[in-house]
């Protein structure tokens, strides 16, 4: 999804003006942490498109906030840019274990391509319906009845442990040794690895190295970057050459180019396309 609205997901900064977040359901919680309305601005004022590790259902509407596509966005991207849509978004989150809880015969394929095609992972019954629905509520009512029948057939059970890493790494801004976190659960360090990716789709280190990415391009968003080496330090990174590297990966150019064309088409990059 659009690296931007993940700032509003880590509780940086308050939601924006017309946009909009849906609590779900009581019974839905431990499988969706929400839904949001992003304004037609928020949704086209970038193109890079990235993730913090958590899948995410993503909608498209037309000018009469109607789903024109939908997608459901993968654990890891690197270097991937989207061609912005003209109209608002509509973002279905997961919690951290809310997608293997809804379909874990599908979370480890999921990372095997940054973006899945609604109907590729629901089927086209779900998205007809979510077409056919004329206001916004609606839209909610049919995805909670979506998790909720789809979670109903699988009744998947989550280790409480992991639940205790996820929010341990999220905590620490993906600050941390896995081992350490390992060792203070008192679990095995392959235990945990295993269960992680099993459940998430990615590894501890993984989902610690996307935490601590994200962290690190939102202050060097919000210093300018005139500060690498005081960005790279304070986010764990061992110097400013390996902050540099990974910010390299990610987004297809290092800190210095990448904030002069921020909002620019990358040549080297893969240009995804959201909508039909």
């Amino acid at each position: 999804m659009p690296v931007h609205l993940l700032r509003y997901f880590m509780q940086q900064d308050a939601l924006p003006a017309h946009s909009r977040m849906f609590t779900p359901a009581a019974d839905l919680r431990a499988i969706v942490e929400g839904c949001w309305l992003f304004s037609r601005q928020e949704a086209v004022s970038g193109t890079l498109a990235f993730s913090d590790g958590i899948p995410a259902l993503v909608f498209y509407l037309d000018a009469q906030q109607r789903v024109q596509s939908g997608w459901c966005s993968a654990q890891l991207l690197q270097n991937i840019h989207m061609r912005p849509a003209p109209g608002a978004l509509l973002v279905l989150r997961f919690t951290g274990t809310g997608f293997y809880r809804l379909a874990p015969d599908k979370v480890r394929l999921l990372r095997h391509q940054p973006v899945w095609s609604f109907e590729e992972v629901f089927g086209e019954d779900w998205i007809a319906k979510l077409q056919a629905a004329e206001d916004i509520e609606t839209m909610i009512g049919i995805l909670q009845n979506l998790v909720r029948e789809t979670a109903v057939r699988h009744e998947q059970t989550v280790p409480p442990l992991l639940e205790t890493a996820l929010a341990v790494i999220r905590k620490a801004k993906g600050n941390l040794s896995i081992e350490s976190l390992a060792d203070s659960l008192k679990v095995n360090y392959k235990w945990l690895e295993r269960k992680f990716i099993s459940i998430t789709g990615i590894s501890p280190k993984e989902y610690a190295r996307l935490q601590r990415f994200l962290h690190a391009y939102f202050h060097l968003l919000q210093t300018g970057g005139r500060d690498l080496m005081g960005t790279a330090v304070l986010n764990g990174y061992y110097d400013q050459n390996h902050f540099t590297k990974e910010f390299r990966l990610f987004t297809g150019k290092p800190p210095g180019a990448y904030l002069s064309v921020k909002s620019s088409y990358f040549p080297h990059s893969q240009i995804i396309n959201t909508f039909a």
